[in-house]
């Protein structure tokens, strides 16, 4: 994980939380380069020898993330057209994550990666994944920030409307099908970065990774719609001086690695 400090290294903040609590926040102007930094520390913190019992949460068509380990993977999806498309899960469950009766200290590792935005109740379905979680396990997350420029334009625009920016600036044809995104969001407030951290921890996870990034999406407009890219550039900096910081309008997706403590 070295090599990714030292490229995030300039951008790394602390986040202070009540009775003086600090946690590392790291920023990189690239989300590959973050999601690259969050799979070395979950290859530090996993065992190697062991078959590791893995839920992917709206697992879709593949796992999004790598687990440097032998692994059973379960998925669980509301989709049927993506459980479909879903060739790697050994089982698969047609559910609501936030209702499904999972049984508690079930698996080593839960990924839950860029669904809570589309979440009415995201809360809820952290405490359903923390109780299925192992003492030990790791609950690995990946969610748009919310305090982003690209986050407050997602929450306070119709669904219509993404589907046709996916389908004109990025050229996804299928946008909106049943079965592909982009899909409903919600984007709820509590997924702030410093909310959902303290949210951790009130709930006896221990942060191990927190990271924040530029996302693909916006460095594709800066390719093929150089003039929207620019525009989108100058009202993410003008959203952090007006907010005082509080907004930071480049930094827009959220990766967190969370350990279950032993009992």
């Amino acid at each position: 994980m070295g090599d990714y400090l030292r490229i995030a290294n300039r951008y790394d903040s602390d986040y202070r939380l009540r009775h003086g609590q600090m946690v590392s926040m790291l920023k990189f102007t690239d989300s590959s380069q973050a999601k690259g930094a969050m799979e070395a520390k979950i290859a530090e913190l996993l065992p190697e020898e062991a078959t590791l019992r893995v839920l992917d949460v709206g697992c879709g068509d593949r796992l999004k993330v790598k687990i440097p380990a032998p692994i059973y993977l379960v998925g669980i999806d509301i989709s049927p057209e993506q459980l479909e498309r879903n060739t790697i899960a050994q089982e698969k469950i047609l559910a609501d994550v936030e209702s499904y009766p999972f049984e508690p200290d079930c698996f080593d590792v839960i990924v839950c990666w860029e669904v809570l935005e589309h979440l009415p109740r995201p809360e809820r379905v952290l405490q359903n994944l923390v109780s299925t979680l192992k003492p030990g396990g790791l609950l690995l997350i990946a969610v748009p920030n919310p305090c982003s420029l690209k986050g407050l334009i997602t929450k306070f625009t119709p669904h219509w409307f993404h589907v046709l920016a996916h389908r004109l600036l990025l050229g996804n044809k299928n946008a909106g099908k049943p079965g592909y995104p982009p899909f409903p969001t919600y984007l709820r407030f509590m997924l702030r970065p410093k909310r959902l951290i303290r949210w951790s921890l009130d709930h006896g996870l221990q942060p191990e990774f927190v990271a924040m990034a530029t996302g693909g999406h916006i460095r594709a407009l800066k390719r093929h719609r150089p003039l929207l890219g620019h525009a989108y550039a100058w009202l993410s900096l003008l959203l952090k001086g007006l907010s005082l910081g509080a907004y930071d309008g480049s930094m827009t997706e959220l990766y967190a690695v969370l350990r279950k403590p032993k009992s």
